[in-house]
């Protein structure tokens, strides 16, 4: 276990260490599709990706929704394991 001091030192150099690997935006990752980005959240117990579908017309919205599930099976089997 660390003390706190550590857990927060060890935390900065790890988010400097991240920074300099993907100089890029990667808080919210430009898809080039209208409305679907990548966000990375990373909180202290947890870390995510996710699929943001935010487009003003709800019809595209419903639309990139069911696309992607369609292709969920492929992710799942091809990309997680």
């Amino acid at each position: 276990m660390f003390s706190k001091e550590e857990a927060a030192q060890i935390r900065k150099d790890f988010w400097i260490a991240f920074g300099k690997s993907f100089p890029r935006k990667w808080l919210k990752y430009n898809t080039q599709i209208k409305g679907f980005s990548f966000k990375f959240v990373a909180e202290r117990k947890q870390a995510m990706v996710v699929l943001d579908i935010e487009h003003p017309d709800d019809i595209y919205n419903q639309l990139l929704f069911e696309q992607l599930q369609s292709l969920k099976a492929i992710v799942t089997e091809e990309y997680l394991p």
